[in-house]
């Protein structure tokens, strides 16, 4: 019955890689345990489970600290999708070779797109980092990089909604995403 506070003081006091949060436990939810770890100072990452497909879990979860969200029934190769870029291993995205010229000036861009939206979100210009992940949706949808296509947009969305923590977390989604980004021409 408090698998969530107990998940809380373990996490606290052990050295995990990385935690999976149920989203529906008694007593403490799964987003009010990510929100409380956040709080307290947990910088590990945080994979929100869930039953539900809807954006809103998604951004809850988001919002509340959860680096990623899998969705039930979970399969192996989505955790392991989820939790490849979060435990420092390099990320894979095949790219048409067409593209190889222009992949690492549009891979320095996001670099400095990453940059600027985190001067916004210091700055809270909320303008500023819609506009910047809504650019990144769009062109990192063109090359075929899926997961940074996916990040843009939850900028975009945070932005939009004004939820200035989501905005943080995602920001460092999307370094750490860059950081291990390996562009594979196939």
């Amino acid at each position: 019955m408090r698998a969530a506070v107990e998940a809380v003081e373990a996490a606290l006091a052990g050295d995990f890689d990385v935690l999976l949060l149920d989203m529906e436990m008694p007593v403490m939810d799964g987003f009010e345990a990510a929100r409380v770890l956040r709080e307290r100072g947990y910088r590990r990452p945080i994979v929100a489970l869930t039953a539900h497909y809807e954006d809103a879990e998604t951004e809850r979860a988001t919002r509340e600290g959860c680096n990623e969200v899998v969705t039930k029934p979970v399969t192996l190769e989505r955790l392991r999708e989820a939790l490849e870029p979060l435990l420092g291993e390099s990320v894979s995205v095949k790219i048409d070779p067409i593209y190889a010229e222009l992949v690492p000036t549009f891979l320095e861009r996001c670099r400095q797109n990453a940059v600027e939206c985190r001067e916004a979100v210091r700055s809270a210009d909320l303008t500023a980092a819609r506009r910047i992940g809504h650019a990144l949706h769009g062109t990192a949808s063109s090359f075929g990089f899926q997961e940074m296509a996916e990040i843009g947009r939850d900028i975009e969305q945070a932005a939009r909604a004004g939820d200035s923590a989501a905005l943080k977390n995602l920001v460092e989604r999307l370094d750490g995403h860059l950081s291990r980004l390996q562009p594979v021409y196939d």
